[in-house]
């Protein structure tokens, strides 16, 4: 059986998806160690909030787009609900100002629940290809 390339995009877009997701978890856990080895570093670089915008729209690019794609060959709202926690919670993140531990664990805590979105469209989606 031939694979088309419509049928290979969920598996990139879930790819790079979870790649964010994990880019946005190393980002969380990583600042607070480097803010300790090269404070003026990393405040310039790694607190920027560019690059928290940046991964929040990259995330939500891939979600939406897996997702979707996704869908309409499994028909299991799971990975949607999944990414959309993931989504408020990592967007709600960025209101947060004050409280860096608040803002960190609700990045961790939505990019786990990305990644979980991810994986559950991927596992969907092959599935359903296997059955076809």
């Amino acid at each position: 059986m031939m694979t088309s390339n419509a049928a290979r995009f969920p598996n990139l877009f879930d790819r790079l998806g979870i790649l964010t997701a994990g880019g946005c978890i190393v980002h969380c856990l990583l600042v607070p160690i480097l803010l300790l080895a090269a404070p003026g570093l990393v405040s310039e670089i790694f607190e920027n909030e560019a690059i928290h915008i940046l991964l929040a729209c990259a995330a939500l690019f891939f979600i939406t787009t897996a997702v979707a794609r996704g869908y309409q060959n499994h028909k299991s709202f799971i990975p949607a609900v999944l990414g959309s926690l993931g989504m408020t919670l990592i967007w709600g993140s960025l209101l947060i100002e004050d409280r860096h531990w608040l803002e960190q664990a609700l990045t961790t805590i939505g990019a786990l629940s990305m990644a979980m979105a991810h994986m559950f469209n991927h596992r969907l989606s092959h599935l359903k290809r296997s059955v076809s």
